[in-house]
């Protein structure tokens, strides 16, 4: 029997396009292998652009989607670390920061698709596409192949990644919120983008408040006609109704001709760069020497932003056109069923109420004749109500909803800022006045546990990949209590199977009875 070489041999055979590299790995049983730095085999082949090798490994479904494996230990570090540091153009700021604080060469779960993007080869990437490679797979930090193409190396990477996508056969690339967000700013990118994108609910949310903001009527009417519902997912920052009035979206992303379009939203409040003195760190020498340089440079900027606003104009036939144009698409998502009281009180303020201010007082009117005028309604609260800090970022809040009898509903509510905290049981008994509990502790019954994805409550058991980062999450928990048992004080208990701080009793608490 043959010697098999061992891993470092291979690497340096592929690296050095040693004759013998293909036969060699050819020969292998399990191609799956990860060198001393943490590279697959086919990670070194894709670096020393080994076209041989690569079209070896591409043909080996099991090699295709291999990523050497991340330290199940460094996960949830990783995952906060990546809170710290943006995820941008270019992808090196954060990959050497991770680099910094757990080492070099560390595995951070990329596919032989992820490698090629991360190293810009287009011939690789059309290669492992038509080859069958998943786009949908995420590394470490949440990215897939098309993301990382991109933070990798801004639009030219995405275009790069489109087009061998186009010409390898694949019939649609699934796309989420965050590519789509960051083609906004590039027209023509956007376009081949969603020439072959399969877009998923929140991305198809961004696009149609995108539409809204361009007062795209046609586009906007042809995505109500393929079933957008003009309510789903509408956030603070995803207002359909709010763009059409406003297209304050174009403002905030900086989008090329955003600012014109925004015009009365812009002149409103000014230039978003203007708003604040800011440089790159960067840029600044060890002993800090150059700061008032930088900033002055700053300052200079900003004020030439502003300036730019304050010369900006539109002419009243113009200005006439865009404010018939909100109208006009407005009557289209509220005739499609549009709620104008939703998208007041997912705004941070009554900033529909502003809008006169804006110089857009005419579309105000227009919204308070179709029946959207006058502040949000108020909502129904609760007749007691006081929460608990329990760990870390670990919380409980507990309501007493009264019914038209002397009973009601006990709703607790377990909260987390970073995730979901499995296993707890919430167990609660009743007493009257300062008498001590009597009876058994009724558990109370899980309602509903959603995780906060991007600003939007989306239940658990609907979520088809994992979310990654800190994911604020709450669970619902409710008791119903009999009619005219006269109890009004509730003793909670929590019990959890592996954490001792998640177990035993709450202080009393007293709430008052409808």
């Amino acid at each position: 029997m043959a010697n098999v070489p061992s891993v470092a041999d291979l690497v340096r055979q592929i690296e050095a396009h040693d004759a013998s590299a293909t036969s060699a790995v050819a020969a292998l049983e399990d191609r799956c292998l990860v060198d001393a730095r943490n590279r697959t085999l086919f990670d070194v082949a894709i670096l020393a652009d080994n076209s041989e090798v690569i079209a070896l490994l591409a043909a080996d479904p099991n090699a295709l989607g291999f990523a050497a494996p991340l330290d199940a230990k460094l996960e949830d570090p990783i995952k906060q670390a990546i809170q710290m540091c943006a995820v941008e153009v270019p992808i090196s700021k954060l990959e050497t920061y991770l680099e910094d604080g757990f080492g070099m060469d560390l595995a951070l779960g990329r596919t032989p698709l992820h490698t090629a993007c991360r190293a810009g080869n287009a011939n690789v990437i059309e290669t492992l596409l038509g080859a069958g490679a998943k786009t949908g797979d995420k590394d470490a930090i949440g990215l897939t192949a098309p993301e990382l193409a991109f933070f990798a190396r801004g639009d030219a990477g995405l275009r790069d990644f489109l087009a061998a996508f186009e010409r390898s056969g694949q019939a649609q690339l699934p796309v989420g919120k965050r590519l789509l967000a960051e083609t906004l700013a590039y027209p023509e990118t956007m376009a081949q983008l969603l020439r072959v994108a399969r877009l998923d609910a929140a991305a198809r949310c961004l696009l149609f408040c995108y539409r809204c903001a361009w007062l795209d009527a046609d586009a906007v009417r042809a995505m109500l006609a393929e079933g957008q519902d003009p309510n789903k997912g509408v956030t603070a920052e995803l207002n359909p109704l709010w763009e059409v009035c406003t297209s304050a979206m174009l403002w905030s992303a900086a989008i090329p001709g955003g600012l014109e379009m925004a015009f009365h939203y812009t002149k409103y409040h000014g230039h978003p760069g203007a708003n604040a003195v800011s440089f790159d760190n960067d840029l600044l020498n060890e002993d800090a020497s150059n700061f008032g340089k930088l900033f002055a440079e700053a300052e200079r900027k900003r004020k030439a932003l502003a300036r730019s606003v304050e010369a900006m104009t539109l002419e009243p036939d113009a200005e006439r056109q865009v404010i018939e144009r909100r109208i006009a698409l407005l009557d289209v998502l509220l005739d499609a069923g549009a709620d104008i009281g939703l998208a007041r009180n997912k705004l941070h303020s009554n900033s529909f109420d502003d809008l006169t201010l804006m110089k857009l007082g005419e579309v105000e009117r227009h919204l308070k004749q179709r029946g959207g005028g006058g502040p949000p309604k108020k909502k129904r609260k609760p007749a007691a109500a006081t929460q608990w800090e329990l760990v870390g970022e670990t919380g409980l809040s507990t309501e007493y909803w009264p019914d038209e009898g002397s009973g009601g509903c006990l709703r607790l509510v377990l909260h987390d800022s970073y995730g979901p905290v499995d296993g707890v049981t919430l167990s609660v008994r009743l007493s009257r006045g300062k008498a001590k509990p009597s009876g058994e502790w009724r558990e109370l019954k899980p309602v509903t546990e959603t995780l906060d994805v991007e600003g939007e409550p989306v239940p658990r058991a609907e979520l088809v990949e994992p979310v990654y980062g800190e994911t604020p999450w709450e669970a619902v928990y409710e008791l119903s209590l009999e009619k005219a048992n006269g109890a009004n004080v509730l003793w909670i208990r929590l019990d959890h199977p592996q954490e001792e701080r998640l177990r035993g009793e709450l202080d009393s608490w007293k709430f008052a009875r409808g």
